[in-house]
């Protein structure tokens, strides 16, 4: 979340809203089906009206969530 604030500061990022997360989805059942060793997974889920405005904008989104997943990874090693 930090890194897309950083890279892209007039994007609101907010954790699971407006829900509560953690259970649904299949990141969870994968969670619940693999050792914590053996999975991690990684959710992200952007709001459509970017992708349905198109143009610039969602150009600059997409180049924002490859970039700074592809820089935490990175960091993680």
């Amino acid at each position: 979340m930090e890194a897309i604030r950083h890279h892209h500061p007039p994007l609101r990022v907010r954790r699971n809203y407006p829900y509560v997360g953690g259970s649904g989805g299949v990141c969870g059942a994968l969670r619940r089906r693999h050792a914590p060793a053996d999975y991690i997974g990684i959710s992200l889920e952007v709001n459509q009206a970017f992708m349905l405005r198109g143009g610039p904008h969602w150009r600059a989104v997409r180049s924002t969530l490859i970039q700074t997943l592809e820089q935490v990874l990175r960091e993680a090693g």
